[in-house]
């Protein structure tokens, strides 16, 4: 039978201390116990630090490319201006007649609604507007649907929504409605792309 040793007495070789003992002087600390654990620090003893990144240096975001909108504004911006100077024509032409044809009145609408949203909406895109973006998409929109009506129109033998259609055989009305399908169908997907509404709206 053992008996357990003084106070301030060592205990035997390979007795551990009992519990609330305190280690003596010189002697190190208790081996880490089985299981791959390590050992807990006394009291006072700091743990470490897990080390963070610095402030500032994560991923910064990438910015929207502008060059959808861009090529969208000008391509808006050359058709509002087109149909500008066939608003001008058709006041002209208007002045000149003495009597006023429905085809004058429904192109003289026509021009005014396409120069006011394209020419408007490329301007804005310029300046990162969300309201460019709709004017130009509502513009390009416009002027297909416009150009297609015309000449369905002009083949059945009815006439042309726009006078600058009014006359011509399906087949120059054909030249025309590609003339007008081309940078108005591009104009309208490079509006309507996702990198153009991210860079109206990151603004």
């Amino acid at each position: 039978m053992t008996y357990p040793p003084n106070p301030g007495q060592p205990p035997y070789p390979g007795q551990q201390p009992y519990p609330g003992q305190q280690p003596y002087p010189g002697q190190p600390p208790y081996p880490a116990p089985s299981g791959g654990f390590p050992a807990q620090p006394y009291p006072g003893q700091p743990y470490p630090q897990a080390p963070y990144p610095a402030p500032g240096y994560g991923m910064q975001p990438l910015k929207p490319s502008g060059a959808t909108a861009i090529t969208a504004g000008v391509l808006a911006v050359l058709g509002g201006l087109l149909y500008l100077l066939g608003l001008i024509g058709n006041v002209v032409l208007l002045a000149n007649l003495g009597t006023v044809y429905w085809q004058n009145v429904l192109s003289l609408v026509e021009v005014v609604l396409l120069a006011g949203t394209l020419l408007p909406g490329g301007i804005l895109l310029f300046v990162r507007k969300p309201a460019g973006r709709v004017l130009t998409i509502a513009g390009s929109g416009l002027a297909i649907l416009v150009t297609v009506l015309s000449v369905v129109l002009n083949a059945a033998g009815v006439g042309a929504l726009s006078t600058g259609l009014g006359g011509i055989r399906l087949g120059g009305a054909i030249v025309g409605l590609v003339l007008v399908l081309v940078p108005a169908g591009a104009t309208l997907t490079l509006a309507l792309v996702k990198p153009t509404a991210l860079w109206c709206a990151s603004r």
